[in-house]
């Protein structure tokens, strides 16, 4: 029986970010799903699976940390949110709208919009979601 190929550590390495840098450019967050979404969508690139880091490092987190990503990660999702929360209040505006956690949901079920996070999403992050209006810079309306 063949040996299995293993995976150096800098090999791991090397892959992660590279996958890291291409969901960053698209502003998608790594996470195991779009991991490996970018490593189907390149077949000849040999990229190792979202497994085999978990299977060495433990959790995804614990991956991320190992490999230097997890405050970056983190700090993406806070950019990724932020730029959802001002796409919604433009839009909202637009249409002549209060932007509010009850107009944003309303928003986030329209198939143009369905790809953005709930409103439970920033409560729960941020301690509210008037909070989370704030913290994006816009003004919330009471």
């Amino acid at each position: 029986m063949a040996k299995k190929f293993e995976y150096t550590r800098e090999m791991l390495e090397e892959n992660l970010y590279k996958v890291y840098d291409i969901l960053e450019q698209r502003d998608i967050v790594l996470t195991p799903k779009s991991y490996n979404q970018v490593r189907r969508e390149r077949p000849h690139e040999n990229i190792p699976a979202s497994s085999t880091f978990v299977k060495r490092y433990g959790y995804w987190d614990d991956v991320l940390d190992e490999f230097g990503l997890y405050e970056k990660v983190q700090q993406l999702k806070d950019r990724i949110l932020k730029k959802h929360l001002q796409v919604a209040y433009a839009e909202l505006s637009r249409r002549g709208k209060p932007f509010t956690s009850t107009t944003y949901s309303e928003l986030v079920k329209e198939d143009s919009f369905k790809h953005m996070p709930s409103v439970s999403t920033y409560s729960s992050k941020y301690h509210g979601f008037n909070k989370a209006i704030k913290l994006a810079e816009l003004n919330p309306v009471n």
